[in-house]
């Protein structure tokens, strides 16, 4: 009888013990190739492409055009392919943006030239957002022909390789329905696994809480000056980023030599803290792969992009290009208005 005890209690243990590595086990992280990176920078006085190896550590000329300049590119979530547009001129006149002889160009991947996919045409303004890893939309907002006060917005679906899938034109009076804008999403505050979840709020300044889902307990990140913008997860699930942004006309440090725009955070989920935080003009567009954080900082000339390793702390490079480079375009102080 007692031996009989013996073994039910050890493999109750063993269960329980089983039970709880279970629940604790660390979540599966992922590895991805790193090869090289396409990026935005000054080409012959005109925004042009730029490509980084990290084979060589060093970034050459990718495309360019005399007679274009890439006002957007816009990865998909993967990084495995990009769509970016261009212009013959783009800005504002008056209160209202403006862009010229708009085109569409696909790269499949980043070891493939650019192909040219659509003339977009002039209007007042180009918006795009990727769906999902192999659906992009592009939105155009361009004034009616016949009635002055109209706005008419043309909605594009596009797969990963260009093809058209679906096309629609809604029609908006702005004295009536103000100017028609591509909806903001919010970000992700869920981790891939689920695990934890982020608790913040995208609308102003505020603290970033992280909860852990399995007992709902709650830990202080950050105390933040700008509302959160974008956040992401390492490939190996130990950080997370939080990037913020305030362009709005209230902060006025936008129209001094040192703009206070945006920041990012680095959060390690090991040791409980972050562990390394930049703060200072510029969007602080971002992307993570395997070790590497890359992101841009500043404005216009000041622009440049950082390569940071943050397994080790070490900086691998900044990349600085005559009169400016970012992710998805050279980025520029705001011009208020609509």
């Amino acid at each position: 009888m007692k031996r009989i005890l013996l073994i039910t209690s050890f493999l109750a243990l063993v269960i329980i013990s089983c039970g709880q590595n279970e629940n604790e086990k660390p979540d599966a992280g992922v590895s991805r190739e790193f090869n090289s990176f396409v990026f935005v920078g000054m080409i012959n006085n005109k925004p042009g492409l730029y490509k980084y190896s990290s084979v060589s550590n060093s970034y050459s000329e990718f495309w360019s055009n005399h007679d274009e300049e890439v006002v957007e590119l816009s990865y998909s979530n993967n990084h495995s392919s990009a769509f970016f547009v261009t212009a013959t001129k783009a800005g504002k006149e008056g209160i209202f943006p403006f862009i010229k002889n708009a085109k569409l160009y696909v790269i499949p991947d980043s070891s493939t030239q650019p192909k040219f996919i659509k003339a977009i045409g002039s209007g007042l303004q180009v918006f795009s957002r990727w769906e999902s890893e192999i659906v992009f939309r592009i939105v155009t907002n361009s004034w009616d022909k016949k009635i002055s006060t109209y706005i008419n917005q043309t909605t594009t679906i596009f797969n990963i390789y260009g093809k058209v899938l679906q096309e629609e034109t809604k029609t908006f009076d702005v004295t009536r329905d103000g100017y028609p804008r591509l909806p903001r999403t919010k970000p992700d505050s869920l981790s891939p696994s689920g695990k934890y979840q982020l608790s913040f709020n995208t609308a102003k300044a505020d603290s970033i809480i992280l909860i852990k889902e399995k007992d709902k307990s709650r830990k202080l990140v950050a105390i933040v000056d700008k509302p959160v913008n974008e956040i992401s997860w390492s490939d190996s699930r130990k950080y997370f980023f939080v990037s913020t942004l305030d362009l709005l006309l209230s902060n006025n440090s936008i129209f001094t030599n040192q703009p206070n725009t945006s920041s990012i955070y680095i959060y390690s989920i090991d040791q409980s803290k972050v562990v390394k935080e930049w703060t200072g003009g510029g969007y602080k567009n971002f992307f993570t792969i395997n070790d590497f954080l890359i992101f841009d900082d500043g404005f216009g000339k000041k622009s440049s992009i950082y390569i940071y390793n943050f397994e080790t702390g070490n900086l691998i490079k900044q990349i600085k290009i005559k009169n400016g480079c970012g992710l998805n375009e050279i980025p520029e102080v705001p011009r208020f208005g609509v």
